[in-house]
């Protein structure tokens, strides 16, 4: 699918996920497609705590923060702290520092917490499948 969207040869993604890993391809062909160098892409990281509420959350919230997270990789939210969506009730909490970008708390209104409704979460996975 990389080799496609990037147009970079599928031989060149092999040989740089045997050496470095499946993260180093992504941030290889991104880099391509976006025209930006691989040393100015942006790493993302998750404290464990958020990592945890991350694993967690429904589809619509998973996908807002995806995308919010796509933005802060581009800079399109300047200097900005968090990220908010009183719709889903989630707060994101994050420190940036040059090329990284850490994520320290996911903040989720009760009401949209995915364990409260397990036959929807059974029902989508069962739609996903």
């Amino acid at each position: 699918v990389l080799s496609s969207l990037s147009g970079i040869p599928e031989e060149k993604l092999t040989e740089i996920n045997a050496t470095d890993g499946a993260t180093a391809v992504v941030t290889y062909a991104l880099s391509q497609i976006l025209g930006i160098p691989e040393e100015k892409m942006t790493e993302l990281r998750f404290s464990p705590q958020a990592k945890k509420k991350y694993d967690i959350l429904t589809g619509a919230q998973r996908t807002f923060l995806d995308r919010g997270l796509d933005h802060l990789k581009i800079d399109e939210l300047g200097i900005s702290r968090e990220m908010v969506n009183e719709e889903l009730g989630m707060r994101i909490l994050f420190t940036k520092k040059d090329n990284l970008i850490v994520v320290d708390k996911i903040i989720t209104d009760a009401a949209h917490d995915r364990a409260a409704y397990p036959e929807a979460q059974q029902r989508m996975m069962d739609w996903n499948n």
